[in-house]
């Protein structure tokens, strides 16, 4: 309700799937946007002109997701049959050029994700991948090649939420929410578990206050619970 189209780009050619923001260090705001050709870069600056700056190729599919850190954009897709693993792209300088690195996890061998997350500490967590569970990566030494800190039992989670020590993970298939210790992040401990509504738990988020989690079934008509 109450809104108005300000701007518009189209892509004639592909269908999209997930969106981010970025703001670049002199205020300049960009979306990131992930198609099934690959991941999209747009000037928002003018909003009545958005404007397509740069765009990567990549593995053809219907999901792609992305998340920053720093000036550092993290872009998974989830086609199996690609080696591209994650694209990690240095937007440090947007207006001119951008540098890519095709990260293939620790053992070289990740070629696809489902979803990512990356939390205030510089960790970055991938969801429903070529492995099981959730595999940590910490940013802050080397952002375009990141270090492994550890993964989570090998239960299939489809995303995923980071708050301080805590994981809230999205096990769809099995339809609950785990709840992950991650004190020691190297060796993430479950201590506990609950069924959503619909028991095909697609996603979460914690409130502001850290005192409700809220969670979503990926079934028609299904609510949102807190």
């Amino acid at each position: 309700q109450n809104l108005s189209q300000v701007g518009r780009l189209q892509y004639p050619s592909s269908q999209l799937s997930s969106i981010w923001g970025y703001t670049d260090n002199t205020g300049k705001e960009y979306a990131l946007v992930g198609t099934t050709k690959g991941f999209s870069i747009v000037d928002i600056s003018v909003p009545s002109t958005p404007k397509q700056i740069h765009f990567v190729n990549g593995a053809q599919g219907v999901w792609r997701e992305i998340k920053t850190f720093k000036h550092y954009a993290y872009v998974v897709h989830d086609n199996a049959n690609d080696k591209e693993g994650i694209l990690i792209v240095d937007m440090e300088n947007l207006q001119d050029t951008i540098i890519v690195n095709d990260f293939k996890g620790h053992t070289g061998t990740l070629r696809k994700a489902h979803t990512l997350y990356i939390d205030s500490l510089g960790y970055m967590y991938v969801f429903g991948g070529t492995f099981k569970g959730c595999i940590i990566y910490d940013l802050n030494k080397d952002p375009m090649n990141p270090e492994y800190v550890g993964i989570t039992s090998d239960e299939y989670i489809h995303d995923g939420y980071v708050r301080g020590d805590t994981l809230w993970a999205s096990n769809v298939f099995a339809g609950y929410l785990s709840v992950w210790n991650l004190t020691d992040r190297t060796t993430p401990v479950k201590i506990a578990q609950f069924f959503t509504p619909n028991k095909f738990t697609h996603n979460a988020w914690l409130s502001d206050d850290s005192k409700t989690i809220f969670t979503t079934d990926e079934r028609d008509a299904a609510p949102v619970a807190a």
